[in-house]
């Protein structure tokens, strides 16, 4: 219980900031609809959870298998979120 508090914690301020940037920009509903598509990749692929939660790969790797999965697909705020993520550690939250 308390690992998912303090898990909670620290993620619910990069989900505000994600949020703030969403409604400035009037892209909730985009940035909703890549956030849903990232979670569902993640869920499917046990492969990339691993990689992206895992300390043996380095920050730039992750972000190359960013990059490469999301392609085109992803809104550049939504992108520049998840690599905010990796850089900071925080991608498993």
């Amino acid at each position: 219980m308390k690992s998912s508090l303090v898990s909670a914690e620290i993620a619910e301020p990069y989900a505000q900031a994600l949020m703030s940037v969403a409604q400035s920009s009037d892209l909730v509903d985009r940035i909703g609809e890549d956030v849903s598509a990232v979670l569902s990749v993640l869920a499917e692929s046990s492969d990339l959870r691993t990689c992206l939660a895992s300390p043996l790969f380095e920050s730039e790797v992750k972000k190359t298998v960013i990059r490469q999965v999301a392609g085109e697909q992803l809104h550049p705020f939504t992108l520049n979120f998840l690599l905010l993520l990796v850089d900071r550690g925080r991608f498993s939250l």
